[in-house]
C-alpha cells in the first residue's frame, strides 16, 4: 500500500520534471538535493524530506492545486473514510 503511494507521488514529480525538459542532474544542481535521492524518490523507492519536496515544487513551479488530489489518494489507500461532515 505505501509503495503504491510512493510510486504515484514519484511518477507525478517525474512527469512534472520531464514536462519542463529538465534532467535529474539539473534539478539536483538547482535544489541542492543529491541526484540519487531525486532518482530514488521519483521511482518510489524512498520518501523525500518536506523541505526538499518544497524545493522541488518551487524549482519545477508546480501549482499546489495539482497536489491537492494526493491527500484523498492517500486516505483511500489507507482506507480512511469521510465522516458525516465530509472530513
Amino acid at each position: 500500500m505505501e509503495e503504491n503511494i510512493k510510486n504515484k507521488l514519484g511518477n507525478f514529480f517525474r512527469g512534472k520534471r520531464k514536462k519542463r525538459e529538465m534532467s535529474t542532474e539539473v534539478l539536483s544542481e538547482l535544489t541542492g538535493i543529491h541526484m540519487g535521492a531525486i532518482s530514488k524518490f521519483e521511482r518510489g523507492i524512498t520518501d523525500m524530506k518536506t523541505t526538499n519536496l518544497l524545493k522541488i515544487i518551487a524549482v519545477l513551479q508546480i501549482d499546489t492545486n495539482d497536489l491537492a488530489v494526493y491527500p484523498a489518494i492517500i486516505a483511500q489507500e489507507l482506507g480512511v473514510k469521510k465522516n458525516e461532515h465530509g472530513c
